[in-house]
């Protein structure tokens, strides 16, 4: 993957995050923010996520209304 993407391996714990996950072949991107916390994927407001991200970047927040 390229355009700043990096590898899940190296997510830094706590920050938020833009995530790409793959589904049926196909790369896709989360159009939500979401942070590790204690292992486990949360959005915004604290849910939990069920997602295995394949990569990240940083969450560019200009714009995106939170």
């Amino acid at each position: 993957m390229s355009d700043g993407w990096r590898p899940i391996s190296k997510v830094p714990d706590g920050e938020y995050l833009r995530l790409s996950v793959i589904e049926d072949g196909h790369v896709h991107a989360l159009v939500f923010v979401c942070r590790l916390v204690d292992s486990a994927w949360i959005d915004r407001a604290g849910r939990h996520v069920e997602v295995r991200p394949t990569h990240w970047q940083p969450w560019d927040s200009s714009g995106d209304g939170e």
